[in-house]
């Protein structure tokens, strides 16, 4: 069995990564996350973050829609949004080295690293 999963792993670029980890996680955890998210609102919190912030979308996010990560960028006072292409829900993990360049970017515009 691990042997197959340590495969199946290695062809994940060709599948949603999102999809797999649904696939695997416990229906009940996932119900109580997803009903949980429909009553939390951190939107008054937002603009009191005097951090710069990067809002990195995957371009075809479907779990959070690019409106979200709109409004987001929006509501901070010192924010930057990108959104990565191709990439759904995990873009980060889907186009890892896309998502570590626009990071490394970033970080380096505002002198983090």
């Amino acid at each position: 069995m691990a042997l197959f999963l340590y495969k199946f792993i290695l062809y994940l670029t060709l599948f949603d990564f999102a999809a797999l980890l649904s696939a695997f996680g416990s229906p009940g955890v996932l119900a109580r996350g997803t009903i949980g998210m429909f009553h939390y609102d951190e939107t008054r919190t937002l603009e009191t973050i005097n951090l710069p912030v990067l809002v990195v979308s995957g371009a075809a996010d479907i779990a959070t829609l690019p409106q979200a990560s709109d409004r987001m960028n929006a509501e901070l006072p010192n924010s930057q949004r990108v959104s990565i292409k191709p990439g759904g829900h995990m873009a980060l993990m889907e186009q890892n080295q896309q998502f570590s360049q626009v990071v490394r970017e970033f970080c380096t515009v505002h002198s983090l690293i």
